[in-house]
């Protein structure tokens, strides 16, 4: 853990710009462990490419201000391109270790989806003839995005180290449990896409 600190302050102060790419969910528990946080790592990319995301999918990139006072980072603002000016509610859930939360698709409302404390998998599936597209997004203190799910797609998440993730949802109309347009599938139905892959 030591090496693996020093080597990366050393190149931070060369002035060198360090990222992260792919393997998330393992690269979540490396910088858990070494303590590496976004002062030190300038982002992280995944592998899902924005070529790749299921159309009216859409993904923000949160920046972090920190200083010796403590931190903030901005989420949704008026101005951003992804958001459509629709304002429904805001809600925020404590999902607990083990839980996995879905899969549920809204055919009336557009959702922004971010994790303020913890890590979360979070997973989006779009049904076609071809067979499903599916979006994974590791979003939480490692990796501070926020993501935009249109009506149509199935969504879901579950917390990550055995730990419990705080979630903050905006949604573009207030929810109406008599009109909620809400479906509901088993959590398994596209297979087991929560495990944690390996190698």
């Amino acid at each position: 853990m030591d090496s693996v600190t020093i080597l990366l302050k050393d190149l931070k102060n060369q002035g060198k710009k360090i990222v992260g790419y792919a393997a998330a969910s393992k690269g979540t528990i490396v910088q858990n462990y070494c303590n590496i946080n976004n002062n030190t790592i300038n982002y992280i990319a995944d592998t899902t490419q924005k070529s790749d995301l299921i159309p009216g999918v859409e993904i923000k990139k949160m920046n972090v201000f920190a200083n010796d006072q403590g931190y903030l980072f901005e989420t949704i603002r008026s101005d951003d391109k992804m958001y459509d000016g629709k304002f429904g509610q805001v809600l925020v859930s404590e999902l607990y270790p083990g839980v996995i939360k879905g899969l549920h698709l809204h055919n009336n409302q557009t959702e922004y989806t971010t994790c303020l404390k913890g890590n979360i998998k979070y997973v989006a599936i779009k049904e076609t003839p071809n067979g499903p597209i599916i979006n994974t997004f590791i979003i939480g203190e490692k990796n501070p995005i926020i993501v935009k799910v249109p009506p149509g797609v199935w969504h879901g998440y579950t917390s990550l180290e055995n730990k419990s993730a705080t979630l903050m949802y905006l949604m573009d109309r207030p929810f109406n449990i008599e009109d909620s347009g809400t479906e509901e599938k088993d959590v398994f139905a596209f297979g087991d896409i929560w495990k944690v892959k390996h190698g």
